[in-house]
């Protein structure tokens, strides 16, 4: 009786972090400031070979108009990088994006790779964001 219950709760904690996985991939990210981190995508970077290019697309809007860069990030570094940093104009209605990364493994140590927007600190270029996929090209 007791392993059917724990094998019930089990069962429930795997269905309900899978809904918010999926959630949070498909809902809205919302920065505190101008700076927003989104997906740790390492576990799929690190499934393909090196080289391999990714089309990430999403919609944004910033709460003014301004610059925001797509970038990886973990703290003060990250697992991967990519070259050149995009850089996209904002404006208070949702736009939609698509950009091209080739991740560049620069730190086995770290094991995580955010998605990050980042608009400068102080320019009330908050990043909103929603619609987030990111896909291997084949």
């Amino acid at each position: 009786m007791k392993k059917r219950i724990l094998y019930s709760i089990l069962i429930i904690f795997t269905i309900a972090f899978f809904v918010i996985i999926n959630k949070n991939i498909k809902g809205v990210y919302i920065g505190d400031n101008e700076f927003l981190r989104t997906v740790d995508y390492a576990p799929m970077f690190d499934a393909n070979p090196t080289g391999t290019r990714y089309k990430v697309s999403f919609d944004i809007r910033t709460e003014v108009p301004g610059k925001v860069i797509i970038y990886s990030q973990n703290g003060t570094t990250s697992r991967y990088k990519w070259e050149p940093v995009p850089e996209i104009e904002t404006t208070t209605d949702f736009v939609h994006h698509e950009i091209v990364i080739e991740p560049i493994l620069i730190n086995e140590d770290v094991k995580e790779a955010y998605l990050a927007f980042y608009g400068t600190y102080g320019s009330g270029a908050i990043p909103i964001v929603k619609n987030l996929e990111i896909v291997c090209i084949k």
